[in-house]
């Protein structure tokens, strides 16, 4: 796996939970900023073994845990929020 690269973080809030759109599709609708970045190798040593392979692999994460999310940023994301981390 590779350790280098740069991960744009992102805090999300839940605007809307059900947003229903044609075909019956639904979907959240959250509104982001950015708030920061970090080396891959930091984000490394903070995130659990299964979300950091899931950041790699799939290229970005969600991450709704307030006790991750402080190891990551010093915030608390609560009920509608969450991070987004983004690997550039």
């Amino acid at each position: 796996m590779p350790d280098s690269g740069i991960v744009k973080i992102y805090y999300c809030k839940i605007k809307e939970e059900q947003q229903v759109f044609s075909r019956h599709h639904i979907s959240m609708f959250s509104i982001c900023r950015v708030v920061g970045s970090k080396s891959l190798e930091e984000i490394k040593n903070v995130l659990p073994q299964e979300y950091y392979e899931q950041l790699v692999s799939n290229g970005e994460i969600e991450i709704f845990d307030d006790d991750i999310v402080s190891n990551i940023i010093p915030i608390t994301v609560g009920e509608k929020g969450y991070l987004r981390l983004v690997l550039e």
